[in-house]
């Protein structure tokens, strides 16, 4: 199969329009010292709450972007093999919940994947899955019941027509509960709409992804990673391809040609 694209078009998973990087951008050789850090707005002290809700408000976004821009790329490398092999595929909706008595644990769901990951190597199919954690509101607040009983998965697994996985329930692949498969004819429209549910504020237990995949193309990660960086330094460094990260001291640099950038100053909320 053909590595994605560089184009415009190719890169634009994350729903965003694509922009050419600013010629006028601060780049420098990797041997400039690294930056401070810069502090703006006026001082406000944040009590536990604010700062918790901060943090989880930031997980989801981070989540829902990650989730969205994944989902898209697996699809478009899924139809470019369709295209190559002359096969179409398709996807399925996977959700597990947990039953009275049961609790997640953070193993759980990656015990489930990996069913399915043996179960594709055995019958000779490149597993393909994106999932999302959801808490089951409702549930909380009608039964009282903590955030560990009312996890539940949202899974999209993509397979060729023709092939069909087991049920998780005939084969006992998740043992904590329930599960229901039904086909996903919008994958990325599935991923997003749970992905954008939030929490209301409720806290997901402690230690818990909030989503997780695998199946990608080397590129199509280094393509996802590429578009899960701030803006300013996907501008900075348009080729997905290099290598870039962040950079010791603060800033970001790319170990594939040795330029690094500051970091943009950010400013809190509530901070004017």
């Amino acid at each position: 199969m053909e590595p994605p694209s560089t184009s415009p078009e190719a890169l634009s998973a994350s729903g965003e329009p694509y922009a050419p990087p600013d010629p006028q951008r601060r780049v420098w050789g990797a041997s400039a010292p690294s930056e401070g850090l810069v502090h703006t707005g006026t001082s406000q002290t944040w009590d536990p709450e604010q700062w918790a809700e901060f943090e989880l408000a930031r997980r989801l976004s981070r989540m829902r972007r990650r989730t969205i821009t994944r989902a898209r790329i697996q699809t478009e490398e899924v139809e470019a093999i369709a295209l190559e092999v002359g096969c179409p595929f398709y996807a399925e909706l996977v959700t597990v919940t947990y039953a009275p008595g049961h609790e997640w644990r953070r193993h759980h769901i990656a015990e489930t994947m990996d069913c399915y990951r043996k179960q594709a190597a055995r019958d000779g199919i490149q597993f393909r899955y994106e999932w999302v954690a959801e808490l089951q509101l409702g549930r909380m607040h009608r039964r009282g019941e903590s955030a560990a009983q009312c996890m539940h998965y949202h899974a999209i697994v993509w397979a060729p027509e023709g092939y069909s996985y087991p049920h998780p329930d005939s084969r006992g692949w998740w043992p904590y509960g329930m599960s229901n498969v039904e086909r996903a004819h919008r994958p990325v429209g599935y991923l997003a709409k749970y992905a954008s549910k939030g929490t209301e504020g409720e806290a997901l237990p402690k230690r818990a992804r909030i989503s997780g995949g695998g199946g990608l193309s080397a590129p199509g990660a280094q393509l996802a990673r590429w578009w899960l960086m701030p803006r300013y330094v996907r501008l900075a460094f348009p080729d997905f391809l290099d290598q870039v990260g962040r950079k010791r001291g603060g800033g970001w640099v790319n170990r594939s040609t040795g330029e690094w950038i500051e970091a943009a100053a950010r400013t809190m909320p509530g901070h004017a």
